[in-house]
């Protein structure tokens, strides 16, 4: 949790505006070297940080929903908004300042006015993803 907690600190510290964004869920396992995730949410967006055999990755995922198929990683979301390719899902500082400096633009897009439409694009965009990666 410490490498999450870490990275938010250092790059993404909005997220620690009380006012705005609470940590619904913190879990933290021995596997792996110590796996764990922290979720914030608000009422714009949620956030999944997922530290995994020492590599860290965000998930977004609309407000509005509950299912765990609409969590999405940040390369696919930086990929709609950009129409770049990263080639790695792989959270970093390039990432942290994109959701900040677009993090008005993530949210429309994951609003209700406009989720349906973006979830369809970045449904594509991991089909496209997948070929790329696997043929």
């Amino acid at each position: 949790m410490d490498q999450i907690s870490s990275f938010i600190t250092n790059y993404m510290p909005f997220l620690l505006n009380a006012d705005r964004y609470k940590v619904v869920e913190t879990m933290e396992t021995a596997a792996n070297g110590g796996d764990s995730v922290v979720v914030f949410v608000s009422d714009g967006l949620h956030f999944r940080f997922i530290k995994e055999r020492d590599q860290l990755f965000l998930d977004l995922r609309p407000p509005t929903s509950q299912k765990e198929k609409d969590w999405y990683s940040i390369d696919l979301v930086y990929r709609l908004l950009t129409g770049e390719r990263l080639g790695t899902s792989i959270l970093s500082p390039e990432y942290a300042e994109f959701v900040r400096t677009r993090l008005l633009d993530i949210e429309r897009k994951f609003g209700p006015d406009e989720w349906p439409q973006t979830e369809q694009d970045l449904r594509g965009i991991q089909r496209k993803r997948s070929k790329e990666m696997f043929g």
